[in-house]
């Protein structure tokens, strides 16, 4: 049955890297069911697991014949273990783009941004730090909020506050942003400052700020006081 072959092919031929015997079966159903869009999806996903599989052996070969790649191969080498899953192995390539010649302060930070996304949160942080040092003072919005999501990703709010602070200077009615905010006023012990924060989130926010704040038990447990002010007027 079809069920039965996605299942050979999804847990015994793909886990053995059998990705041509995957392929034949596949093609024998879709020619048999030319309507059935899944097989012509599931072959399709194997040809890209294939073409990408081709192209890091294409680019390990040239690291092997010249001993280092340019920046481009490396993070295209990079990408492509990432696109495969094999997050350790494009760690390894993004920490040697980085340092390449021919990689700006803004590429490091493209780079410390994939990294936070793929969970390698110190790492991310490590890259972020040798990178801020390099950017221009007059950044934008888009580039200082993802510096801010990076640290804030690490866990590291006291460094992600300077660039918290200058991106709500550009983008005061972002909710997300001030959130971010009542959490680094609440590690502070600065109660205040904290419902004032989460108040601007609600007011710019609305409905989808207090949603998000009443689906994290953490920001709830701080944000409580400020609900019960807000339940207390509406019963008014």
């Amino acid at each position: 049955s079809p069920g039965a072959n996605f299942r050979l092919i999804r847990e015994v031929l793909i886990p053995q890297n059998r990705y041509e015997d995957s392929l034949e079966i596949l093609r024998d159903y879709t020619e048999r069911d030319k309507r059935n869009d899944r097989g012509i999806d599931f072959m399709r996903m194997i040809e890209d697991v294939l073409e990408k599989r081709q192209k890091v052996s294409e680019l390990q070969a040239k690291l092997a014949a010249d001993k280092m790649l340019s920046f481009e191969d490396t993070m295209q080498l990079a990408d492509t273990y990432r696109e495969l899953g094999l997050y350790d192995k494009a760690l390894k390539f993004y920490r040697d783009a980085a340092v390449r010649p021919g990689c700006t302060a803004f590429s490091r930070l493209a780079i410390a941004n994939i990294l936070s996304a793929i969970n390698k949160n110190k790492e991310a942080i490590e890259i972020l730090d040798m990178t801020v040092p390099n950017l221009p003072q007059n950044l934008d919005a888009k580039h200082l909020w993802t510096i801010v999501s990076i640290y804030a990703a690490g866990g590291d709010i006291d460094r992600a506050t300077p660039h918290l602070v200058r991106y709500l200077k550009l983008n005061p009615r972002d909710w997300r942003a001030w959130i971010h905010m009542a959490i680094l006023y609440a590690s502070r012990g600065q109660n205040n400052e904290t419902l004032y924060a989460f108040q601007r989130a609600i007011e710019f926010g609305k409905t989808d700020a207090v949603r998000y704040i009443e689906g994290n038990p953490s920001l709830m447990a701080i944000a409580e006081p400020l609900f019960r002010q807000l339940r207390a007027v509406r019963q008014r």
